[in-house]
């Protein structure tokens, strides 16, 4: 879904963590790279703490591909979590 998107947010929780990656037409944004034992990493920020667990990801469909915000049989259907996109 991500190459698909204008944007994207990607938030985990985890271990009394917060941890979010956000992407604009696929590129990470504020993207930090660290190396470990010698391989490029991009870990995701850890935002806040919280008791609770899940992963949430919010996109913007990119209208520069999907001109219809009604999914047909031939292209790539819309999540249910995406409310929005389904207006």
């Amino acid at each position: 879904m991500n190459a698909l998107s204008k944007t994207l947010r990607l938030t985990v929780r985890r271990d009394g963590k917060v941890h979010q990656l956000e992407f604009k037409k696929g590129i990470p944004q504020d993207r930090v790279i660290e190396l470990r034992d010698g391989v490029e990493t991009s870990p995701m920020k850890i935002v806040g703490e919280t008791d609770k667990r899940g992963t949430e990801v919010h996109f913007l469909a990119d209208t520069e591909i999907f001109t219809s915000r009604t999914p047909s049989s031939t292209t790539t259907s819309w999540p249910s979590a995406c409310a929005s996109c389904r207006s």
